[in-house]
């Protein structure tokens, strides 16, 4: 015998043994684990160790029984593999099945489980194949379902539902909740065409036609509110919020949500005609009282001789002018929400405005011994606007100046030209500031910030509210600003039309 014979296959045994262990770890790193049956001699022949951790069994140098083994699955399991090792067995048809392994703490070890039949002269002999560990995607899965079933009952309960098209394919799946939105039999298939009819003609349909257009063209979401006749001819109020994928500068896919809104637009009708009564029922006396007690203060009756009651008629004047303030901004809130409020939108030089501004805030000024101030050169150039409803946006932030700021302060008001084609207005105070955790809602209905210091000070909550949408409708916009130091600004932008 060569004496290199020994060497040789010494090492060749260990390199199988390094292969074989690679192997198995690979095996075990995928969550793979192998076994084989000696169907002749009924026992397992190999078993590999991972198949232990699945079946929560403890590691032996001997193969477990077939018994052992499917006592190890879950009942209903182990009843359907042993059918389908038999029918392998008996066919040497190869079966997939997936098995639940209960360990001995309760716990559940998913496996996809693969078997095949080795057969001689017709005759199964062996079988053998493989288990993987699926824990971690069915526990995913798992989840995933609970998620989409919470989903699912959310949608229900606030009546949201969601679409989606496929653009290339022209395919549209509507969600069970925005089919019955649409109220629509169950054969019905939904396609593009047939959507947006449902859309009444008119204003409502150009307006989804438009925005639906956009979106596929430029990829560009909108959240829109409009009302649909549904298949069943009753008329619903939807909100409909839309997206969409674009590839290479190509939508290919557009999605969305649509919510059932009709109950909400009712209770704001309601909520809008009860305001819309009172604020016009309460308006005639108050202007009456008010005008009246006006007219006393001001000794056309002539003068009232006792210090005490002309003191009650001063604060009677005062109060009944705060409440038709109330009631004015309540009839102008009502409006803009409505759409009923209209814009005599002309060509207006901005500095006369803004001086008008300036004096009819003057008086206010004095009052609480605030200054105003033109901070900078106010430049020649022409807006698109109407001039009352400007007027009426620079009260409000003018006059929050100045009831805001601390006695002796200035308010200083701002104007400049930006990209050359925006004018820029800022109203800024010296006093306490806005709130952090206030400015948020800022420009909301009835927003006040709850600090002590400025209920004193008083207001509806409103002129913010009125002003954002004042400012919308002459397509300009209004922004808080938090500027250095203290105080707080308002930034208001609107577009150039002409100029010197």
């Amino acid at each position: 015998m060569n004496d290199a014979q020994p060497t040789n296959y010494s090492a060749a045994l260990k390199a199988l043994m390094r292969s074989q262990q690679r192997h198995n770890a690979l095996l075990s790193l995928a969550g793979l684990g192998t076994w084989e049956y000696d169907v002749v001699a009924d026992q397992i022949t190999h078993w590999s160790e991972h198949i232990y951790t699945m079946a929560g069994l403890n590691a032996s140098a001997t193969p477990p029984s077939v018994e052992t083994y499917l006592n190890t699955l879950h009942p209903d399991d182990g009843n359907e593999l042993r059918r389908l090792m038999r029918r392998a067995i008996e066919r040497g048809e190869p079966y997939c099945a997936v098995l639940r392994h209960i360990h001995p703490d309760g716990s559940i070890r998913w496996a996809e489980a693969k078997g095949v039949a080795l057969q001689e002269n017709g005759q199964t002999v062996a079988l053998m194949g493989s288990l993987l560990d699926i824990t971690a995607q069915k526990e995913n899965a798992f989840a995933l379902a609970r998620a989409n079933e919470l989903l699912e009952r959310s949608s229900k309960a606030v009546r949201m539902g969601t679409w989606e098209i496929d653009v290339r394919k022209n395919q549209v799946y509507w969600s069970p909740v925005t089919r019955a939105i649409h109220e629509i039999p169950e054969d019905y298939v939904p396609v593009t065409e047939k959507g947006i009819q449902f859309f009444p003609p008119g204003a409502p349909r150009d307006t989804i036609i438009e925005h639906y257009t956009r979106l596929l063209e430029t990829g560009a979401s909108y959240d829109l509110e409009l009302p649909i006749i549904t298949y069943r001819g009753q008329e619903r109020w939807v909100r409909t919020i839309s997206f969409a994928d674009m590839e290479g500068g190509r939508c290919v896919r557009t999605y969305g949500l649509f919510q059932d809104i009709t109950e909400r637009k009712r209770i704001e009708q309601m909520k809008s005609e009860f305001l819309s009564t009172v604020s016009h029922e309460l308006r005639t006396p108050i202007t009456a009282i008010s005008g009246s007690l006006k007219l006393i203060n001001e000794g056309v009756f002539g003068a009232v001789s006792q210090p005490d009651i002309a003191e009650l008629l001063t604060i009677a004047e005062q109060n009944s002018a705060r409440l038709l303030n109330l009631i004015n901004d309540l009839l102008d809130i009502e409006r803009l929400t409505s759409g009923r409020v209209t814009f005599n939108l002309t060509p207006q030089w901005v500095e006369p405005l803004l001086e008008q501004a300036l004096r009819n805030n003057q008086s206010f000024a004095e009052q609480h011994r605030v200054s105003l101030r033109v901070s900078s050169e106010i430049p020649p150039v022409k807006v698109n606007l109407d001039a009352g409803r400007f007027l009426q946006i620079m009260d409000n932030l003018l006059s929050n100046a100045i009831k805001f700021s601390p006695s002796g302060a200035t308010v200083e008001l701002t104007a400049m030209v930006e990209n050359t084609h925006e004018i820029c207005l800022c109203v800024r105070d010296h006093g306490m500031g806005v709130p952090a955790d206030f400015v948020p809602r800022l420009f909301e209905r009835f927003a006040q910030a709850d600090a002590s210091d400025r209920r004193k000070i008083g207001g509806t909550g409103l002129g913010l509210a009125i002003a954002l949408e004042l400012v919308h409708g002459m397509s300009g916009t209004l922004n808080y600003v938090k500027p250095k130091g203290d105080g707080a600004a308002f930034r208001l932008v609107f577009p150039v039309t002409s100029g010197e």
